[in-house]
This record gives structure tokens, sequence and C-alpha cells, in this order.
């Protein structure tokens, strides 16, 4: 989705118009959300951006500057509507919900109530209406047995590798930059569970584009080789496939929830991201606290012109 958005800088309508630069009308919650992240009560007045120049030295510029940027990508998040996000959370709730029942009896068992044991009399009818669809859609015994494996399965691998040794991408790097030095302080207890870190990074990309975004450390490390990030022949950047990503030059904006964390765009705070694990929320407004179990680091980086790093720390039982 593309939304004609202002620079920090340029701010000088304060009450954002109804019309994109598509030509096509803004819906009622994108202009109220525009107007609340370019209202005068959110931002101070701003020095000029000059390019190629590294981290600023006015650290109001830095922390307005990323909430501005930051929250400009919650635009695109109205693509996910109420029912796509109703839909995954279902999946993951049916998935969970496999583990919980030891025989196909005590799945049908699930879907009886105590006002059909008071009129059947009998749990083993009560089991037959609803093996064959007279309470709903339910699994065959064939189905429920292929789909409690899966989820045996996955628990299986899972814990086998909790218990496998990290191997850290960093090891042995000698590293010099402090954005690569904070990274490698936490590869391994981003890749144990123990902590789930979100990096804030602002650059520009190959192509000279000013680009900013959220990126999920830790996922980012099951899914990538970080070898040639510590070894300085790649940079660690933000993509659409990252928790928020915005592009300045040509307005693109994602946003989408990782295995870590849902985005949640449409809360009056502004962009917030809530651990999926123990549901706590993660606030990267500079003006507020980071929330609960969690740290906020600005990092002076020779690599990037701006970067931060929310850290959340995962209480154990």
């Amino acid at each position: 989705m593309t939304v004609g958005l202002l620079r920090p800088t340029q701010v000088l309508d304060l009450h954002p118009r109804p019309w994109k630069q598509d030509g096509t009308q803004r819906s009622s919650m994108e202009t109220t959300i525009t107007a609340k992240l370019f209202h005068p009560s959110v931002h101070k007045s701003l020095p000029e951006h000059t390019p190629g120049k590294r981290q600023s030295d006015h650290m109001g510029y830095d922390t307005n500057s990323v909430w501005l940027q930051c929250n400009a990508v919650v635009i695109a998040a109205f693509n996910n509507t109420d029912a796509e996000r109703t839909e995954r959370s279902t999946a993951v709730r049916f998935r969970d919900s496999m583990a919980q029942f030891k025989a196909y009896e005590d799945y049908l068992d699930s879907k009886v109530t105590p006002m059909d044991l008071f009129y059947l009399k009998s749990r083993e009818l009560a089991r037959k209406l609803v093996e064959h669809g007279h309470k709903g859609t339910v699994l065959s015994r064939e189905e429920f047995e292929e789909k409690k494996a899966a989820a045996q399965a996955a628990k299986s691998n899972a814990l086998y590798n909790r218990s496998r040794p990290v191997t850290l991408a960093s090891a042995g790097k000698e590293l010099k930059d402090n954005f690569l030095k904070a990274l490698a302080e936490r590869e391994e207890a981003n890749r144990s569970g123990k902590m789930t870190s979100v990096i804030f990074i602002r650059d520009h990309n190959t192509l000279g584009q000013e680009v900013s975004g959220y990126i999920d450390y830790a996922h980012r490390l099951k899914t990538q080789d970080f070898e040639p990030y510590f070894s300085g022949k790649k940079r660690l950047m933000p993509g659409r496939s990252d928790l928020c990503y915005y592009n300045w030059k040509t307005q693109v904006s994602t946003s989408g929830s990782s295995p870590n964390f849902e985005v949640i765009y449409d809360d009056p705070n502004g962009l917030l991201f809530k651990n999926k694990r123990d549901k706590k929320i993660l606030n990267v407004d500079p003006l507020s606290g980071p929330g609960e179990d969690s740290n906020r680091t600005f990092l002076q980086s020779d690599l990037y012109i701006h970067v931060v790093i929310y850290d959340h720390n995962i209480r154990t039982v």
C-alpha cells in the first residue's frame, strides 16, 4: 500500500487531506493516524537532515525522527483485516490444542456439553453424534491422528533444537563497529530464546534511497546466515518481510507480524509490538518507557545513520 507521507522536516499541512497521491480517498482511520503522526504535539522543530551524515549530535532530532519515521509504516498495516488476524490466531490455537487430547475420544468429548449428556443419557451416543457432524464440523479419526502426529513431531523438534549447542555466527570474529558488537552480545540469548530483540535501522539502501524499519533479530537469526553480516561482507538492512519497513523515496511501506512479535498499529499510543510468548508490550516511542522486561539502547555506529535496539527478556518459570 503506497501512502503519500511527508518527511518530518517538511510537515506543513497539519490537517491531512482525505485524498492520497494516487487520487483515491483515504479511509477515516488512515486520516486519523496520519493526523496523529504529524500533529505538532508529537514533534519538535527539527533541523534539516544532511545527506551522508551519520549519527546526529542532536538527540532531540534523533529520537523524534525515529518515532515519526517508524510510525509511518503503520499505514500499510490497514491491509491486514480483522478477518485475516482472526484466521491466523484461530489456526495457532487449534494447532496448540491438539497436544491436550490423548485420544480421539478425548477430542470428541471436548465438544460434548453437559446438556447433551443430560438428554442423551449416554456418552457413547453423544460422541457418535459429534463424530457424524451433528454438532458442527469435526475431524475424522484419520485426520485427528495425522494432525496429532504432526503436532507431536513439531514439539519434539523444538525440544531437540533447544538441547543442541548453539552455534554462533559471531564466534571468532574481530568486531570493531558498536552495532556489530551489540548484535554479537545478544546473539546467543536470541538464538536460545532467552531474549527477543527488535532492531531499528535507518540508512540508505544500495540504490541510495533512505529506508527505515524494525527487524525481529531472533527470527532473522533462524532464517538467515549471519556470518556475512559479522564478517562485513553484507550489511543488515530492513526489508518488506520484517516487522515494519518504510522507503522514504518510493513511499512504499509494509508491516507484518513475526513468530515472536505481533504488530499493533491501531493503538492510540502509536506503534507497539506484543511478544507472543509472554504477551507483554514493547513500546518503541522514545518519549515513553520500552515496557516491562524491556530495554532500549541507542547506538553510535559508523555503518548506519541511526540504530536502536530494543531487548525483551523472557522470564522462565
